[in-house]
């Protein structure tokens, strides 16, 4: 028998981050149920980019809302919702709004929701519409649901995500902060703790900047996320840090600098460029101004750097999972709970975005990395294997859910 399941994701292949997951569970299913065995599909809201990304592993591509469809189709399915939304219908008028994707969850055997930040309040209402979604394949289809790789904060831990868990056969949490933030309140037995299946995505050579082939570097990620309004703090000081760690680099070390993207659709070069500005004469640092590669390639360039700064959690993991230093400029439980697996403390592997009182804060929690390189990277080596095993254990909670259906 070949099972069909369907992995539900909303920003696609553009944030890197989300592509590691696609790619991270793949390679999970592959090593643990057979490709061979499954037919395994995504949606997203841009499925004809994610189609094009290169996810070999993945068939069937389907679109989340079908106001993002486009010619006749979409326009019957908008009239359709609308007509059923006037006349009260309001579960058939849901299906209409998202046909593409449900109407091919009927036909899965299991329905996989990458739950990671989706659920945190301070990304908005989205949440709301989650909830929604799966209480309408609870009630209307009998596929089986896994609820994927949940971080979550304390104000994401209500009654309705309690109620929420009791739609799926499974959940998974991927890091500790988040495990015990639920465990607050939840006290039953569908929960498992994955550590995030970036950490199994295998990387994939490509071209790597010059300055990489001449001496060791530090990669600098920066994201707009952190700029915006929801964290506080100013752009002026945000850039002062970043500027104050790559002066430190250029004048006490004789490193180079890569500024290195992780989210596309200019999120993350918007800012990087502005960094870059101050050092486009100076050979020993560069900027990937390349939004087409991959997640898995990112990883590979990753790889090559001596350490890595980021404002982005999954940059950190395509690090960490290769051994390279890290510190986080954190945002989220993800990064604290992350670092706190990893090294058993988040202390002085993060830094808050609300610690940068300082404009040389940033570099002073860098300093710290640097002065324990090798302790870090012992502790890399020797907890890795374990990790990425945990992380592998999803493929086994998957095979007893499947199994359900023989």
């Amino acid at each position: 028998m070949k099972y069909k399941i369907l992995v539900s994701t909303y920003a696609g292949t553009s944030n890197k981050g989300a592509e590691a997951l696609l790619r991270g569970l793949a390679t999970i299913l592959e090593k643990s149920i057979g490709l061979d065995n499954i037919e395994l599909s995504m949606s997203s809201i841009q499925p004809e980019k994610d189609c094009k990304g290169g996810l070999k592993n993945y068939i069937n591509f389907y679109q989340r809302y079908s106001i993002n469809l486009s010619g006749i189709k979409r326009w019957v399915l908008i009239k359709l919702s609308q007509i059923t939304a006037k006349l009260h219908l309001v579960d058939l008028s849901f299906y209409y709004a998202h046909y593409d994707m449900l109407h091919a969850v009927k036909k899965q055997h299991l329905f996989i929701e990458m739950g990671a930040d989706n659920y945190d309040v301070e990304y908005g209402e989205g949440y709301k519409w989650l909830y929604r979604l799966h209480e309408w394949i609870r009630r209307y289809t009998h596929v089986k649901m896994l609820l994927y790789d949940c971080s979550l904060n304390p104000n994401s831990v209500t009654p309705d995500f309690i109620k929420e868990i009791d739609r799926f056969q499974a959940v998974t949490i991927r890091e500790s902060e988040s495990w015990d933030n639920l465990h607050k309140l939840y006290h039953g037995n569908l929960t498992h703790f994955c550590p995030d299946p970036a950490f199994v995505m295998p990387p994939e050579e490509t071209t790597l900047p010059k300055v990489l082939f001449e001496r060791s570097c530090v990669g600098v990620n920066l994201s707009d996320l952190i700029l915006r309004d929801t964290y506080g703090i100013s752009h002026t000081l945000a850039f002062a840090n970043y500027y104050n760690l790559i002066d430190y680099i250029l004048q006490y070390t004789e490193m180079g600098v890569v500024l290195i993207p992780h989210v596309m659709k200019n999120q993350d070069l918007s800012v990087l460029r502005i960094l870059y500005e101050k050092y486009t004469s100076n050979e020993r640092v560069a900027l990937i101004d390349n939004e087409d590669l991959k997640a898995s390639q990112l990883k590979y360039i990753i790889s090559k750097f001596r350490f890595l700064v980021t404002a982005r959690t999954h940059a950190s993991i395509a690090a960490y999972s290769s051994g390279v230093p890290t510190l986080v400029l954190g945002y989220s439980v993800k990064s604290r709970g992350i670092a706190k697996d990893l090294f058993g403390t988040y202390d002085n592997y993060v830094v808050s975005i609300n610690e940068l009182q300082e404009e040389v804060d940033l570099k002073n929690k860098f300093q710290w990395v640097l002065d324990h390189e090798e302790e870090i990277r012992k502790q890399l080596k020797a907890i890795l294997p374990d990790y990425i095993s945990k992380a592998m254990n999803v493929g086994l909670i998957i095979n007893n859910i499947l199994g359900d259906h023989e």
